[in-house]
Parts: structure tokens; sequence; C-alpha cells
């Protein structure tokens, strides 16, 4: 659990705030956060994801690695 904590904790150094998420998956590698779309979000967070639209389901996906962590974000 503190190792999950640590890397919630690093990814809010970017400006991420989980609370914007409606759930938050960790495994040793990588990061995904899913949550609603809104414009501002992602203005906010286009300084280090490029979004993308997903052809198959239509949600707003993007990764990006920050300072050796992959992050995935959904937004649906």
């Amino acid at each position: 659990m503190k190792n999950k904590l640590n890397h919630l904790k690093h990814i809010e150094v970017f400006g991420i705030d989980v609370d914007n998420f409606y759930c938050v998956s960790i495994s040793q590698n990588s990061i995904t956060l899913q949550g609603k779309y809104s414009a501002s979000l992602v203005r906010d967070l286009n300084e280090f994801f490029k979004f993308s639209t997903c052809e198959v389901n239509g949600f707003l996906e993007a990764t990006a690695v920050l300072d050796n962590q992959q992050v995935n974000i959904v937004l649906t």
C-alpha cells in the first residue's frame, strides 16, 4: 500500500490530481487513470499528454512516461 501511495504522490508532482478520476489502477510498471471527459481536464493535461480518440469505443486516451513511470489516461 505504501508503494502505491508513493506512485500517486509521484504523479501529483506533475500537477495530475487523482481526485479528477473515478478509477486509479496501479501496477508495478504503470498507473492508469480513468475519468470523465471535460475540456478543462484535457487542457490541463495537454502539457504532458497528447490525447487521441479510440476508434473502438470513442474514449479519449493518452499515454506518457513521467520520470520513468508510464501513466495512461482514459476519459469517457
